[in-house]
């Protein structure tokens, strides 16, 4: 907003698209599975169809094809739903899937996973989640496909891949084609947009007045020279200390410090942590910290 195009409301819309599209990403990783399946199906069939197929190409073992956390997506009524709406698919990246299905099949897991002699939901899920985390979210060409596809994706994969792992986990034995399986956006859509829109105007509006709170702290620096993103954050984390009653300071400090660990420099963590304590400070000298509930100072 700052640097590229002066008008608010359009920019508070990309911002609210951006955090759409990691809805996107969440369904799209979801699919990787199923289409490794279906990969794992078409070779089956294909393998059948040899001149001179093999006793294990005329039965095969369709452990991992029959994977019932798997086929819960594939067959899942509203997960479908959404990818057609969004218009969201693998089709470009089939030949890429094809060797991460062949790297998983190639692995200890699936030749320990395929020879188990007590099949049952839970190792199934188990072995999704495993596959899950040793393959899919380490592939490098997944990584790439984000970050080509959008710009925002490349920073969103890793709390993706969070609850990717938090949807499997909750899915119970009895899914049907019906259940709710996936997780949702927001937990109150309402209520966190307003908190998003809230936050972002409150923090361009008080800009220039925030910046000089930061210049009052550090009078060892020159405020041109400080990182961009740490100048971002702490201007966020005024705009949270002194406009949102509800949110604990320690819970405010922590959430902007760790997000400098993620975006900023190595030593950001501890420059703006050093700096907002300086500043609860000054804010609760001057009655701008005014937070309602026990502990909420603290």
């Amino acid at each position: 907003m700052q640097t590229s195009n002066p008008e608010m409301l359009k920019q508070e819309n990309e911002m609210l698209k951006s955090i759409d599209k990691i809805y996107d990403l969440y369904l799209l990783m979801l699919q990787v599975p199923v289409e490794l399946n279906d990969i794992a199906r078409q070779t089956v069939e294909n393998a059948k169809l040899k001149h001179l197929p093999t006793k294990d190409d005329l039965k095969p073992n369709l452990r991992y094809i029959n994977n019932a956390l798997v086929n819960a997506f594939a067959i899942n009524q509203q997960f479908n739903r959404q990818l057609q709406a969004r218009k969201l698919s693998w089709a470009e990246e089939n030949d890429n899937l094809k060797k991460l299905q062949r790297q998983i099949r190639e692995s200890e897991e699936f030749v320990a996973y395929m020879s188990s002699t007590s099949p049952s939901f839970e190792e199934d899920k188990a072995f999704i989640i495993d596959v899950y985390n040793k393959f899919i979210a380490e592939y490098e060409i997944i990584e790439h496909f984000a970050e080509e596809k959008s710009i925002y994706w490349i920073n969103d994969l890793e709390l993706v891949n969070i609850n990717i792992i938090k949807t499997y986990e909750a899915i119970p034995e009895n899914t049907d084609a019906f259940s709710n399986i996936m997780l949702q956006l927001f937990k109150d859509r309402e209520d966190d947009i307003d908190f998003i829109k809230k936050l972002y105007r409150e923090v361009l509006k008080n800009s220039t007045e925030y910046m000089d709170l930061i210049a009052t702290r550090t009078t060892n620096w020159e405020v041109d020279r400080l990182a961009v993103i740490d100048v971002i954050l702490m201007k966020m984390a005024i705009a949270e200390l002194e406009h949102f009653n509800s949110i604990p300071v320690k819970v405010t400090l922590n959430e902007y410090i760790d997000l400098s660990k993620v975006f900023s420099t190595p030593k950001s963590k501890v420059f703006i942590n050093g700096i907002l304590d300086k500043l609860v400070v000054d804010l609760k000298a001057t009655n701008r910290l005014n937070k309602a509930g026990r502990g909420l100072m603290e």
